[in-house]
Parts: structure tokens; C-alpha cells; sequence
């Protein structure tokens, strides 16, 4: 690139850069040193995240080669929870894969496989939490594995591209939903060997509330409060006003 006018005018107007001799000593050669690291991180970074194939990845399924894992693409050293990844411990069959889809649906069998597709979008919204509240506190982050989530250089495939749109989704529903039950909250709920039964407390009565991820909860209502909800039958009130609905 040819240099700029100005700063060739600059360098010329300045004697004392002409007049400034060469340093080749210790102290530059101490500099030089400290800039291969530097200039190495620079590059690393302008690289991007290591890319794992899904062959390289299934080298480290041991101590001695190292323990890595991935989750929703992104692989971890977890050769320091050996207890749980090693061969033969409780969550081996994690180690040198991808298994996404079986992190949320807990099926260890059929679900080893990072095509999360199948899964809701609350189910999304919980892996990425577990992404960011465990692995990436707890272990070491070294790249990213080609397949469902990235491609082989590294860049997010469409399929990423609509789980972080679902999940965005989920996480504005779930705070939504957080305000729903700040509204109307849970019910009380008491179970016995022979009995169920969910109550509210006085002024309030149990209605049978929908969320928008389609399930259903006990929610309490003000008493005058209509259409927020069917309600619940075999229901009484207590001396101190609580109102007590009968589970069948």
C-alpha cells in the first residue's frame, strides 16, 4: 500500500526522526521477543474459533488424548470433570460429540445428535442458559464443531440462525410469563397419600390459567376477576377466608 502523503510529509519535516540512530541491542531485541505472543494472539483472533471436524472431535473420548464435549456447537475441555465424562462414568457417552438434542430431552439412547429441530422453543431457551450458565463458567471454550450449528470454516449455518431466533422468542415469553405471575400467582398446592388439592388465599380463587408455551397452571385470581381461566370445582372456604379446591 503506498504511503500517504501527509505522513510522508510528516516524517520528512520531523529532524529528529532523520537524526535518530538504529537500536539494535538487548532492549530491542527484548521488544522484538515480546511481540511474537502478541502478534500470535492478533492472528488467532483474526482466525476465528478453532474448527473441529466431527472425526477430531471423536478423538478426545479420554484422559490421556483429553476430554472435550459439545454443546449447541461450541466444544469444551472438560477433561477436568472427568468424573462425568470419562469412559464408563455417568455422562460418557457426551464426550467427542455433539449431543444437543439429548442435553434437553435427557434420552441418552436415540437423542445423541446436535439436530435440535424437534425441540420446542422453551426446550431451546433452556440448552442456551445451560450453555452460558455452566459450560462456559465451568470450562474451557476451544471452537466450534462443524455440523447442525456451523460449517466447516465456521460460520453459523441457517439452522443457528433460527435457534437464536427461537430462543430470543422463548426468552420474550418467558418474561412475559415472569408478569403473568407477579399478576396471578401459583397456586398453593398440598398432596397426601390420599388427597390433592391447590388453594389461595383469602380474596383470591384458584382458576386453571394457560401459558403461551400451551401448558396449563394454578393460578390465583381476584375474586372478581372474570375470563382469566376455567375454574376449579369442589371448592370451599375456610373460616379465614382461604379458598381450597379438591384435586381428583
Amino acid at each position: 500500500m503506498p504511503t500517504s502523503p501527509s505522513s510522508t510529509a510528516r516524517s520528512a519535516a520531523s529532524p529528529s526522526a532523520a537524526a535518530k540512530p538504529q537500536r539494535n541491542g538487548p532492549t530491542a531485541a527484548r521488544i522484538s521477543l515480546l511481540a511474537v505472543p502478541l502478534l500470535a494472539i492478533a492472528l488467532s483472533r483474526r482466525r476465528g474459533p478453532r474448527v473441529f471436524t466431527k472425526a477430531e472431535l471423536a478423538q478426545y473420548v479420554d484422559i490421556k488424548h483429553g476430554l472435550k464435549v459439545a454443546i449447541c456447537g461450541q466444544v469444551f475441555d472438560v477433561t477436568k470433570g472427568a468424573e462425568f465424562y470419562a469412559k464408563g462414568a455417568g455422562y460418557g457417552f457426551f464426550a467427542g460429540r455433539d449431543a444437543s438434542l439429548a442435553f434437553a430431552t435427557g434420552n441418552f439412547k436415540t437423542n445423541l445428535t446436535d439436530n435440535v429441530s424437534s425441540l420446542a422453543d422453551a426446550q431451546l431457551l433452556d440448552l442456551q442458559n445451560w450453555v452460558n450458565d455452566t459450560y462456559h463458567k465451568k470450562y474451557v471454550h476451544e471452537g466450534v464443531v462443524a455440523g447442525y450449528f456451523y460449517d466447516a470454516k465456521g460460520q453459523p449455518t441457517e439452522a443457528h440462525k433460527d435457534f437464536d431466533e427461537r430462543v430470543e422468542k422463548a426468552r420474550e415469553a418467558a418474561a412475559r410469563q415472569a408478569l403473568d405471575v407477579e399478576k396471578y400467582p401459583d397456586c398453593a398446592s398440598r398432596r397426601t397419600q390420599t388427597e390433592r388439592s391447590v388453594s389461595c388465599k383469602k380474596g383470591r380463587v384458584p382458576i386453571r390459567r394457560r401459558t403461551e408455551t400451551g401448558t396449563e397452571r394454578c393460578a390465583c385470581v381476584l375474586e372478581r376477576d372474570e375470563g382469566l381461566g376455567a375454574k376449579y370445582e369442589n371448592c370451599t372456604v375456610s373460616e379465614g377466608g382461604r379458598t381450597s379446591c379438591a384435586l381428583g
